[in-house]
């Protein structure tokens, strides 16, 4: 009976030490969440998808809803599903705050036009980001009637006609040469990303940092090759 109770204190003993080390271990991360929330700084970091959508859109409404300075919207992602895009696209449009963005290595497909989509003038990314730019793709088999599979290839046509228009808007572009471009993937890299008219400039070099608190500091663009 002894045996059987100090056996038993070992383990609660064993549980708790487990619980404070896992405590501890997830306590930065939270930290670095909170920071970067006070900080007004939201991050996606890889595919766009509804997990990730609704972390932008929750941050972008709570922080609109706490002041109307800017928020600044760092990017890094491939893309993803354009329903989920499209919904933190329209959040960003319907707050009542600028949101600059900043790509940090890539921004392709739908990532791309989160990235061109934030306030004309506070679009930015580094030197050696990667823009990328195509038509929606259809991915997976899509087994149906006739009818029902012509219905689906207008959508997708609907689809890109849509984010098209979207990507001439955001750069100025003519429509025509959007469409061409986004035929295939188009790669763009910094220097021509500005001159397309995806970002405003390229942060080559900030004296105080990127910009914190909605203040846009030392930002410098990039001289025309």
């Amino acid at each position: 009976m002894i045996l059987s109770s100090h056996s038993k204190f070992h383990s609660q003993l064993a549980q708790r030490q487990e619980a404070v080390k896992e405590s501890e271990e997830d306590r930065p991360s939270r930290t670095i969440q909170s920071w970067a929330l006070e900080s007004r700084r939201l991050y996606l970091w890889g595919a766009v998808d509804d997990t990730s959508a609704r972390q932008i859109i929750e941050g972008l409404h709570y922080l609109s809803e706490q002041s109307s300075e800017e928020i600044l919207f760092f990017v890094h992602s491939p893309g993803g599903a354009t329903h989920s895009g499209m919904a933190i696209l329209d959040s960003m449009r319907i707050i009542n705050c600028d949101v600059r963005t900043i790509c940090l290595g890539l921004a392709a497909s739908f990532g791309a036009l989160l990235l061109m989509a934030g306030t004309q003038g506070k679009r930015h990314c580094l030197p050696n980001s990667k823009i990328m730019i195509h038509q929606p793709h259809v991915t997976g088999q899509y087994q149906s009637v006739a009818t029902d599979l012509r219905i689906f290839a207008d959508s997708v046509t609907r689809e890109r006609d849509e984010i098209d228009g979207m990507i001439a808007d955001f750069t100025g572009q003519p429509l025509e040469v959007v469409k061409r471009d986004t035929d295939r993937d188009r790669w763009i890299y910094a220097g021509e990303a500005v001159e397309y008219g995806i970002v405003d400039s390229v942060i080559l070099k900030s004296d105080t940092g990127i910009p914190a608190n909605g203040a846009h500091r030392s930002i410098r663009q990039q001289d025309p090759q």
